[in-house]
């Protein structure tokens, strides 16, 4: 079951949006069966109660591209396979963080540059709450075509939803943090090497994306005149014999034409 919010207003912030994703308990013995099956099988994944909070800045020049995310250990290469932009990260772990969790991050420049102490002090009460807090411009779902490889600074922060007091504390230090950030990057100023490495990124995935585009298109053609020479075929064999001879001296008469015009190239 899912369910969406959205909200508007704040300096920094364009727009916030949360996604509710809620286990569906209407039948509840397949809820607890399917809960008792993941303990057994990797395959099967236990159902969580979840919630996304996404915030869009304002478009802003003095917001850098970047990817930085800190990302739970536990599912965090299912993290990093459902969303695109954490593909183009290094994973690492450092002491600065609590053992649950790991940097996923373009830069380690940007890890120590956004890993406030304030941060900190959240994060170590986060390991049962936190997924991943990551900041992007790149998509979630890998593009397939130039438009929609867009470059949209947004912040995303993705949470176990529990009840118990100590988890509701955590999730809203967490959000407050994620709100905090908005302000945070548009005062954060990367060094000239690393902004230039993490844009040759964003061309060299670019240029992968026209050159996808580019062989879809001569597949394309490939197949286009592979269905014109079939065409061809099936006409030709409802042809009469007198038909046939006549097709068969034209065709001769072709090919001799472009043998003597590549002799005149030649010469």
């Amino acid at each position: 079951q899912l369910y969406t919010t959205y909200a508007s207003g704040r300096i920094n912030i364009s727009g916030l949006l949360i996604n509710f994703g809620l286990i569906s308990r209407q039948n509840y013995f397949v809820y607890v069966f399917e809960s008792l099956l993941s303990n057994f099988f990797e395959s099967v994944k236990p159902q969580q109660d979840i919630v996304e909070i996404k915030i869009k800045p304002f478009p802003n020049e003095r917001i850098n591209n970047f990817i930085f995310a800190v990302v739970n250990k536990d599912g965090m290469n299912e993290t990093r396979n459902d969303n695109y932009y954490l593909s183009l990260t290094k994973t690492s772990e450092s002491t600065s963080l609590p053992r649950e969790f790991v940097f996923m991050s373009e830069s380690n420049e940007l890890n120590e540059s956004l890993l406030t102490e304030e941060f900190k002090t959240v994060l170590s009460k986060a390991g049962k709450v936190l997924k991943y807090f990551a900041i992007t411009d790149l998509p979630q779902t890998k593009p397939v075509s130039e438009s929609e490889y867009k470059s949209a600074p947004h912040l995303v922060l993705k949470l176990s939803l529990k009840t118990d007091r100590q988890s509701v504390e955590t999730s809203k230090a967490l959000i407050e943090q994620l709100i905090k950030f908005s302000d945070l990057i548009t005062k954060l100023q990367l060094k000239h090497d690393s902004a230039k490495k993490i844009n040759g990124v964003r061309n060299t995935e670019l240029a992968k994306i026209k050159k996808a585009i580019e062989e879809q298109k001569l597949e394309e053609l490939k197949e286009q005149k592979l269905e014109q020479e079939r065409n061809a075929r099936r006409d030709l064999a409802k042809l009469s014999p007198e038909e046939q001879a006549k097709f068969d001296k034209k065709q001769r008469e072709k090919r001799e034409r472009r043998q003597r015009n590549r002799q005149k190239q030649r010469m």
